[in-house]
């Protein structure tokens, strides 16, 4: 599915449309609240436009609820697969983290997304992939790697770095198995938190294979941020069983020091209208298992989410 192209193929320009709802049911210390909200409006809207041959350059936004600038880089290619980006943009992260909204498979994105790199600044919308900076990439048909260093303050087009240290990531895709969409990946973040610069890291690994109608992935990764530790990972499949439906399932954990979180996720993802329409359902239960009686807890989501793209 090809985004919309303009001026004979020198601007490409995609956008998209989403809305989200959701039934909570959380218990803590034998007391169990429930509610039901919309949220989460997005238009995410992006121009590509092709400098000569060998450089673009890419401007995305939100017209929705998460109003503000995404992506804003200069893209520069080269022959044999190099390239280098300055500006905004995707940082190497996980599979899960960057894809595209209209390519997820669940409503929303597993514990492992939501601790990949420094949690104590997620005031500064650190779940979003995207930081200011520079990153250097080489692709090919078996490897895939990119070396990037940034401010480590998220999206920060109009901010300063938070502390005077640059954050520097990478990953490395492996293709072992010529003809067949499968890929093995390495990643790992270094970097410091706020002004005080507490020191974070995290390694992962991850897994995608594709064979008949079934897409399963996993992965896994081990952050630490100052004394505290975090251990998470997911594994999830999807079942094309008819070009209008397809069955999901993930489970995912997080471990600590005193604690475990553990949550599956059965889901359908309905295209009704074709392949520029899709309605996603998803169940999600989640327990945390805790020393501390005052950290237990338990939570039942039912969710929703309708996207339309060009």
């Amino acid at each position: 599915m090809a985004d919309l192209e303009l001026a004979d193929g020198r601007l490409t320009l995609d956008a998209l449309v989403s809305a989200n709802a959701k039934w909570l049911r959380s218990e803590r210390h034998g007391m169990a609240v429930s509610r039901f909200d919309f949220y989460r409006f997005e238009a995410p809207v992006g121009l590509t436009a092709a400098v000569g041959e060998k450089a673009s350059i890419r401007l995305s936004f939100d017209a929705g609820f998460n109003r503000g600038v995404h992506d804003l880089y200069v893209d520069l290619r080269w022959p044999g697969g190099i390239g280098f980006k300055a500006g905004q943009f995707l940082l190497p992260a996980g599979s899960e983290a960057i894809a595209r909204p209209r390519d997820a498979v669940f409503v929303e994105r597993s514990i492992v997304w939501l601790n990949w790199r420094p949690w104590s600044a997620r005031d500064l919308d650190v779940w979003d992939p995207r930081d200011a900076g520079a990153m250097l990439t080489y692709e090919s048909g078996r490897f895939d790697a990119a070396v990037a260093v940034v401010n480590g303050s998220g999206k920060t087009v109009w901010l300063r770095d938070d502390n005077d240290w640059k954050d520097v990531c990478g990953r490395l895709v492996v293709r072992p198995i010529p003809g067949v969409e499968a890929f093995l990946a390495a990643r790992g973040y270094y970097g410091r938190i706020g002004t005080e610069g507490t020191a974070f890291r995290n390694l992962a690994g991850e897994f995608r294979l594709e064979f008949d109608r079934f897409r399963i992935a996993g992965e896994g990764q081990h952050a630490v941020a100052g004394t505290a530790t975090r251990t998470t990972c997911y594994l999830q499949g999807a079942y094309a069983a008819h070009p209008l439906l397809e069955p999901v399932f993930r489970v995912d954990a997080s471990l600590k020091t005193n604690d475990t979180d553990l949550g599956f996720t059965p889901g359908l993802n309905i295209s009704p209208a074709g392949d520029r329409f899709r309605l996603m359902l998803n169940y999600t239960w989640r327990r945390r298992i805790s020393s501390d009686p005052d950290l237990r807890s338990a939570e039942q989501r039912l969710l929703a989410q309708i996207q339309a793209w060009l």
